[in-house]
């Protein structure tokens, strides 16, 4: 397999700032980072990150619903 050069490179960046130019390969570099930041920073703290999510997403239980459910077994049995 050939190996790519520093002269292939600079083809290659050339074709692609032809084809999207060069204000959106700016924003899109400064996505990457970002993601990349973001990315490294949630790996560095799972735990504390663990614990927010924990905490925001607490179960609830719902509210009684004033029928009597428990009974509902003994009402199949009568049919036989």
């Amino acid at each position: 397999m050939p190996k790519i050069g520093p002269l292939e490179l600079v083809i290659i960046l050339l074709i692609v700032v032809a084809i999207f130019g060069a204000g959106k390969l700016a924003s899109l570099g400064g996505s990457v980072g970002k993601a990349v930041k973001d990315f490294r920073s949630a790996v560095k703290e799972p735990e504390k990150n663990q614990n927010k999510q924990e905490a925001s997403t607490t179960p609830v239980e719902p509210p009684p619903t004033g029928k009597d459910t428990s009974n509902s077994d003994s009402t199949d049995t009568k049919a036989g």
